[in-house]
């Protein structure tokens, strides 16, 4: 199982439903979630934060095909 698999099963028992593995070409994320907007997703951002200093150096990534 892979660093990011276990991050995402860590993020499932915390709480976080809908973290999921995102890969692209040669490059691996880890998505904790889907927001409408951006400031939605920067204010979900803000709060995990407050709640975990594990989302310290999480950012906001905005998905070309998100719908």
């Amino acid at each position: 199982m892979s660093g990011a698999q276990k991050l995402v099963e860590h993020l499932h028992k915390s709480g976080y439903a809908e973290a999921r593995v995102v890969q692209h070409h040669n490059m691996v994320r880890v998505v904790v979630g889907r927001y409408v907007s951006y400031d939605d997703a920067r204010k979900a951002l803000k709060q995990m934060r407050l709640v975990s200093t594990e989302f310290a150096e999480s950012w906001v990534l905005k998905e070309k095909n998100a719908q």
